[in-house]
């Protein structure tokens, strides 16, 4: 697997909606209020935006205390947490066992910068066809009720 470096932060098939000439999108840049057609490839990403940061125990209660203590359900919240955590507590276990080589650092990066947007990917696939049929049901809908 390879590093996805460039990394886009609005789905692209939200994206598709706003498109004109079939891959170009219109972009506005509030610095000097200017307004442009850019490829719909070329906008709304950041180089590694997904890529997971360590962080240490106190992040964690943090974490917890301001986000997950009192949702439905905690235990699957904090779980979330602690994956996303356990990269890294891997890299720290192998590097105190003195077995963390180059070799062994090139696939963790991979990981780090992949894994979060793959999570999204998953996620991003799975609701296609739940708002193609959504997009179906509501335009049939507002037919029959232009219809009389």
């Amino acid at each position: 697997m390879e590093k996805k470096i460039q990394q886009h932060y609005v789905w692209e098939s939200y994206l598709k909606a706003w498109r004109f000439n079939d891959k170009q999108v219109f972009c506005h840049r509030v610095q000097d209020k200017k307004t442009f057609p850019v490829n719909q490839e070329k906008t709304a990403k950041e180089r590694e935006f997904y890529r997971l940061k360590e962080f240490t125990e106190n992040d964690e209660s943090v974490i917890y205390g301001a986000f997950i203590k009192g949702t439905y359900n905690e235990a699957v919240n904090m779980g979330w947490v602690r994956k996303f955590k356990k990269v890294f507590d891997m890299i720290n276990d192998l590097k105190s066992k003195g077995i963390y080589n180059e070799e062994i650092e090139k696939e963790f990066e991979i990981l780090i910068v992949n894994a979060e947007e793959e999570l999204h990917t998953n996620i991003e696939k799975n609701a296609l066809p739940i708002l193609e049929s959504l997009k179906k049901w509501m335009l049939a809908h507002f037919i029959m009720k232009i219809q009389g």
